[in-house]
């Protein structure tokens, strides 16, 4: 059984460049695709998300998506997993305002998790609860982003399934990627203690594996700079 979801771009007559609505479509899909792909994917990488475009309607310019996705490694089918997703979605990116920084992001991908767990019995078949990649959340949601910006301020976009469709929300916006969001940057720690190294790396950029003497947390993983007090 294949699910689907559609996006409606319904576009000024009267403004000029009639290919950015095409332009924006083909944006919307990539993005809308890459978003929910990144969060069924984070109940595991065996899960196969594919999309195809089952039909366009008449109205605007209407575009329906059909969705196989499937747990390769369990065997099974999650249509109904993907549906709780899909409402997740649905509901944060019609409230969602500016998504610009490593606490928004997370907090999108919380909310849209929570109404999964909430609603899926599918859930209980996994060990774990979703974790989708933040960077890939944030990707999708520059995406759509992007997409918004090839409209006209008179151009109005929505996001749903069949005729229960939702208006993406005015403010919404994701102006930066996540590889720009989640930038790595190193902070100075002021400690000092003891550890036993377990696994060394003279390969620069690679980490090395600690143990500590003391403590609850035994393991550390942690990369070496080059120039380090003594």
């Amino acid at each position: 059984m294949a699910t689907n979801y559609s996006i409606r771009i319904d576009f000024d007559r009267e403004q000029e460049n009639p290919q950015r609505v095409f332009i924006a479509m083909a944006m919307y899909i990539e993005g809308f695709n890459a978003l929910q792909e990144s969060f069924m994917q984070g109940f595991g990488k065996g899960i196969e998300f594919d999309t195809s475009l089952e039909k366009t309607r008449e109205g605007s310019c209407i575009a329906d998506i059909a969705i196989k996705v499937k747990d390769i490694i369990r065997g099974v089918r999650l249509e109904s997993l993907y549906d709780c997703i899909y409402e997740g979605i649905k509901k944060e990116i019609s409230t969602s305002e500016k998504i610009d920084s490593e606490t928004d992001v997370k907090t999108f991908i919380k909310n849209v998790y929570s109404a999964s767990g909430a609603n899926s019995p599918q859930d209980k078949l996994f060990t774990c609860h979703g974790d989708a990649d933040p960077i890939n959340i944030a990707d999708a949601l520059n995406k759509i982003y992007k997409a918004n910006s090839e409209l006209s301020k008179n151009d109005k976009v929505q996001f749903g399934r069949g005729d229960d469709l939702t208006d993406i929300s005015e403010t919404f916006s994701c102006p930066r990627n996540g590889s720009q969001i989640f930038s790595n940057t190193v902070e100075d720690f002021p400690a000092k203690e003891i550890l036993i190294v377990r696994r060394p790396s003279y390969v620069k950029g690679l980490q090395w594996d600690f143990e500590r003497t003391h403590g609850k947390n035994k393991k550390i993983t942690a990369a070496m700079l080059n120039s380090c007090s003594e």
